[in-house]
């Protein structure tokens, strides 16, 4: 059903106020990374969190207590502003671990 309307599971709201929640490994990540800071924008723009505040799934696997079990993210980068063949320089694959 989500299919045909166009929506992946990553997006639907996950029923947590981003406010509820920490982010601190992800924060410190991009920081490092960019030398700049977080700010709700971002976190709307990165699917995290949607502009009311509800944070969507891929947030909650990305917040410091996950509470989704057998998570995981993968990642592609692509060679160039398109995907597409063999275009994919590297792929990782992290499974996120529930204590």
């Amino acid at each position: 059903m989500r299919r045909g309307m166009n929506i992946t599971f990553d997006s639907l709201p996950a029923h947590y106020k981003e406010s509820d929640l920490a982010f601190t490994v992800f924060e410190a990540s991009f920081k490092k990374l960019t030398q700049k800071t977080l700010t709700m924008k971002d976190y709307i723009s990165f699917g995290i969190c949607q502009s009311d505040g509800i944070v969507t799934y891929a947030g909650l696997i990305f917040a410091d207590d996950c509470s989704l079990l057998q998570s995981r993210v993968f990642c592609t980068r692509w060679n160039g502003l398109t995907k597409g063949g063999d275009d994919a320089i590297a792929n990782a694959l992290m499974h996120v671990s529930v204590k």
